[in-house]
């Protein structure tokens, strides 16, 4: 979770319901704020690794190498 979407979400759940414009309640916008956050967190970091793996061997970087390391990790079983 990005520290703006922590912000938004710690605030929501402080108040978690707000006066609409016809004075109903309804859910803080903190929550689709920190929703809205997050999956744009997501969608960022997967453009990243794509742009990466698209790469020439001779562009690679080290940050590559700990992408695929981290992958090894992970597909190793516990």
């Amino acid at each position: 979770m990005t520290a703006a979407a922590a912000d938004a979400l710690t605030a929501a759940t402080a108040d978690p319901w707000v006066k609409g414009s016809k004075g109903q309640p309804r859910p803080h916008p903190g929550f689709e704020v920190a929703a809205k956050l997050d999956a744009t967190a997501v969608r960022i970091a997967t453009e990243i690794r794509m742009a990466r793996k698209q790469r020439p061997a001779d562009e690679r970087t080290e940050f590559d190498e700990f992408d695929e390391l981290a992958q090894r990790r992970n597909a190793r079983p516990a």
